[in-house]
């Protein structure tokens, strides 16, 4: 079987998508020796993460025709898809190919465009309305990571049920406790990071409901803010300018922190350091950040809406995340009842130990399978 992917968010800064791009094809390459993958890309990967498998071959695309037109206009005329009789091919972004030759497998992450469709720019809105749903219809089979993913496709596309596949990412091997103090002190001091700190880790799009956050975090008390900072990590979008003027209209500029964008080997050992991990979005596809910080043995409280709860279970303390006096009042649950804090780490790490990319992969390979078959 000859499986083609489209792997262009590889070479992007970064995110959700490149994070699942990036784990899916390690856990392919980790578990499938047999068959044949091309991974299509925008430009040259440096330590790809199939390097070491002869199965695993990389199309590096003109960087004219690596969007919108190579997906709808060169895809299908494409020399290397059609010489090699590509069995399947693999769409892992939200916008994929609707004439894409042979049988296509789409991974739709979240509707987000339709759930809160005020929170994205217009022009973003209307490509998304119309591409998503013609690639669902188009599909053979639809990944989804969380159920309800699987009720918004079958509700906002028509899809039947038993088209969609639901199977959920999994967490690096990378997210675990640090245990080494040299490790821990180096990345605080490369960060400046204080003793004790809440963290999140994430984009500043509007449905993370970061003021939210701001506002419940500017409720507690003045001795718990300055004894827990609140530490952002991620990279400044086109909505950061203002989440950063609420901070200072919040007085917070000697509380809040902006790391910015953070490198992969880094994350781990930030997440060891934090106290507590907050994650307050109005919509998730699947919510990776909550999981890897569970894995880390860094306590949760997080949004009861969308997939968080699928993810975090009973592992963490759920919010309604539009309610800013809830979010607080778990915020200082968690900051001021050690025994509560303990209990939150053990419960986890138990509850991240059952999300594995090379389970994803293998249920993957089996969407191929039957794709192929049918």
């Amino acid at each position: 079987m000859r499986i083609a992917i489209d792997g262009r968010q590889l070479t992007k800064t970064s995110s959700g998508f490149r994070t699942y791009t990036f784990n899916l094809i390690k856990g392919l390459a980790q578990v499938d020796p047999d068959n044949e993958y091309l991974i299509y890309l925008d430009e040259p990967l440096t330590n790809p993460p199939w390097s070491d498998q002869d199965n695993f071959h990389t199309v590096i695309l003109p960087k004219a025709i690596a969007g919108f037109f190579w997906k709808q206009v060169e895809l299908p005329l494409d020399a290397v898809l059609r010489g090699r009789k590509v069995d399947i091919f693999h769409f892992l972004f939200n916008s994929p190919s609707i004439t894409c030759p042979g049988r296509l497998v789409y991974s739709i992450h979240d509707l987000s465009f339709k759930r809160i469709p005020d929170m994205i720019p217009r022009s973003h809105y209307l490509s998304l309305s119309l591409q998503m749903p013609l690639g669902a219809r188009r599909a053979k089979r639809i990944i989804t990571e969380p159920n309800s993913a699987k009720k918004d496709n079958r509700r906002s596309f028509g899809i039947e049920p038993g088209k969609i596949e639901v199977i959920p990412g999994g967490v690096n091997e990378s997210f675990l406790p640090m245990q080494s103090r040299e490790k821990l002190e180096y990345v605080r001091q490369k960060y400046e990071l204080p003793n004790r700190f809440i963290l999140y880790v994430g984009s500043f799009l509007p449905h993370k409901n970061l003021p939210a956050l701001l506002r419940a975090y500017k409720r507690l008390s003045s001795s718990l803010r300055e004894e827990f900072k609140l530490v952002f990590a991620g990279n400044k979008d086109w909505n950061f300018p203002n989440i950063y003027t609420l901070v200072s209209e919040l007085s917070l500029q000697d509380q809040v922190i902006f790391l910015g964008h953070v490198p992969k080997e880094d994350l781990p050992t930030i997440y060891s350091l934090a106290y507590l991990f907050v994650f307050p979005s109005l919509y998730e596809g699947f919510g990776l950040p909550a999981l890897e910080a569970m894995a880390c043995g860094v306590p949760v409280v997080a949004s009861n809406s969308s997939s968080i709860p699928e993810v975090v279970g009973e592992a963490g303390i759920l919010v309604d995340p539009r309610e800013e006096d809830e979010l607080s009042q778990a915020l200082e649950q968690v900051l001021t009842n050690p025994e509560l804090h303990s209990q939150l780490v053990e419960k986890g790490l138990a509850r991240a130990s059952l999300f594995t990319w090379k389970e994803s992969a293998r249920r993957t390979l089996a969407v191929y399978e039957k794709v192929k078959r049918s």
